[in-house]
């Protein structure tokens, strides 16, 4: 029985992966926000971003002496991130006077730093 319902489960999140144009890997829901302005706090990230999608977590991460902040925003479908990351990329969301650059959010462990192979 737990066998049918976790493939179940999965057949379900490739049906719906596949209405949105992205493959079961990539029903990614975590987005990058970078330019962001100094002043922008995680209640103004918010107010922005939940103005395109329902965000279940989002967060303004120090700017570490460089001129501008960085933010890892999460939405609660992958529709609605595959949507931002798409019509925000470049280009002012409301509440901001600054285009910002907005991707998705790549998992620990995806990148090739650190894990060089040796024999």
């Amino acid at each position: 029985m737990g066998r049918a319902k976790s493939l179940k489960s999965i057949l379900v999140g490739a049906v719906l992966c596949a209405a949105v144009g992205l493959s079961p890997g990539m029903a990614n829901t975590n987005i990058h926000i970078g330019n962001l302005p100094m002043h922008v706090d995680d209640a103004t990230l918010l107010s922005i971003f939940s103005a395109y999608g329902t965000v279940t977590w989002s967060r303004v991460f120090d700017s570490k002496g460089k001129p501008n902040k960085a933010a890892i925003v999460e939405f609660a479908d992958a529709a609605e991130a595959k949507w931002v990351v798409e019509s925000l990329n470049g280009n002012i969301p409301q509440g901001l006077t600054e285009p910002v650059t907005v991707a998705f959010k790549q998992e620990r462990g995806k990148g090739g730093y650190g894990k060089a192979v040796g024999g």
